[in-house]
């Protein structure tokens, strides 16, 4: 009865093991894999990150300077930002938030005479 006693009175006066979640978010790990990114100004469409995807997730297009993700394919393996070779793909540790719609993340270089007229302004 007393051992009893003894939990009783340890557990009404201590701290919950547990995050109350939504209020505490735990930071994520250093080497967590999480949101992938691509800076299509510095892209060159080379389209060996859609070569080494293995779950088809990324399309390139050289002719439209388009590159497409589709988040739902994505596994997380982080090839893409491996074999990049300018580097503009990389990926940070925030995690993914649900979705409730399938989405497909499409980048488009904007066109040069576009980029000048916006200097010339």
């Amino acid at each position: 009865m007393a051992k009893m006693l003894k939990v009783i009175l340890k557990n009404l006066f201590s701290s919950p093991a547990t995050r109350l979640y939504p209020t505490v978010e735990r930071e994520p790990y250093e080497r967590t894999r999480g949101r992938i990114y691509c800076d299509e100004t510095s892209c060159i469409y080379c389209s060996l990150c859609a070569k080494k995807c293995p779950a088809d997730a990324i399309t390139v297009d050289r002719t439209n300077s388009t590159w497409e993700l589709n988040a739902y394919r994505c596994i997380i393996c982080g090839e893409c930002a491996a074999v990049c070779p300018k580097k503009c793909i990389t990926m940070n540790n925030e995690r993914r938030h649900c979705s409730t719609e399938k989405k497909i993340i499409t980048l488009t270089r904007p066109s040069e005479a576009a980029a000048t007229k916006k200097e010339g302004a």
